[in-house]
C-alpha cells in the first residue's frame, strides 16, 4: 500500500474506532506518512519498515513524532552488516573470497538504495573494494 492508502486506512480506525494505538507491518513507498497521521491524532504508532528515513522524520521534530517507533533497525546497518559478516567469515577461515571486489546491483527503491549506498560508502574501511 501506498502513502494514500495507509494514510486513509489509519485515518479511517482513529475516527470509526478511536483506536488509540496502530501497529503497521512493513508499508513499502509510504514516505513515512503514518508518522503525521500518528502526531495529528496523538496516537502511538509502530511500524516496521526498516527504513532511515524514519530516524531522520524522527530528528526534525522529536516533540512532535514521540509517539512513533520503528520496531527493527533502519535498512542502512543492513550494509555495514553485511560487510562485516563477509570480514568474519574470511577472518575466521570459513570463506575464502578469490578477491576483496564487491559489485552493488540495488532495486529502484529507496530501501534497496540505502543499503547499496551504505555498502559503498562503508567498503574500504572492512577491506573490500566497490
Amino acid at each position: 500500500m501506498g502513502a494514500d492508502l495507509v494514510s486513509q486506512s489509519m485515518q479511517r480506525l482513529i475516527d470509526r474506532f478511536e483506536a488509540p494505538v496502530i501497529i503497521n507491518g512493513y508499508n513499502l513507498g509510504t514516505n513515512m506518512i503514518e508518522m503525521d497521521v500518528a502526531a495529528d491524532n496523538d496516537v502511538i504508532m509502530m511500524h516496521y519498515n526498516t527504513l532511515i528515513s524514519h530516524n531522520e522524520k524522527f530528528k526534525t521534530d522529536p516533540a512532535r513524532y514521540y509517539s512513533s517507533f520503528q520496531g527493527d533497525p533502519p535498512e542502512f546497518w543492513y550494509g555495514p552488516g553485511c560487510l562485516n559478516f563477509l570480514k568474519t567469515l574470511a577472518a575466521d577461515g570459513k570463506w575464502k573470497a578469490p578477491n576483496k571486489k564487491i559489485a552493488i546491483i540495488p532495486s529502484a527503491n529507496e530501501y534497496s538504495i540505502v543499503i547499496a549506498n551504505a555498502i559503498r560508502d562503508k567498503a574500504a574501511e572492512y577491506g573490500f573494494e566497490v
